[in-house]
């Protein structure tokens, strides 16, 4: 056993290791009915592509801005990020909608809503 733990070490001690085998196992189990929902369900994609390709812009607009210097910019940027997305996502103009949205704020009119009708 010494040697295996030596050829491939862990990041953590292999005591834990079989610990957190064993709970990654329980948590596998726990949640096995929805692991394959898209055996059962038609419409249910098997992979998250979609969702990767969703945030692949904001990431690389992460990286390319050096992310964000407070917690109230975090929370700013995912807002902005989250409504162009959306906006595309829905065929409608980002910008126009993220114009529309400060000008009805400004004017204290009630927000303009990204839930589809």
């Amino acid at each position: 056993m010494m040697n295996f733990c030596i050829a491939f070490p862990f990041p953590v001690p292999f005591s834990e290791w079989v610990t957190s085998a064993e709970r990654y196992w329980v948590t596998l189990a726990k949640h096995r009915s929805r692991l394959f929902a898209f055996l059962e369900h038609p419409g249910v994609e098997p992979t998250n592509n979609s969702a990767e390709r969703a945030l692949r812009h904001a990431v690389i607009w992460r990286k390319g801005s050096f992310g964000n210097q407070s917690a109230n910019g975090e929370v700013a940027t995912a807002r902005l990020l989250t409504a162009a997305r959306t906006c595309v996502m829905q065929r409608r103009n980002a910008l126009e909608f993220l114009c529309d949205s400060v000008s009805r704020h400004r004017a204290g009119q009630p927000a303009l809503s990204l839930l589809q009708r």
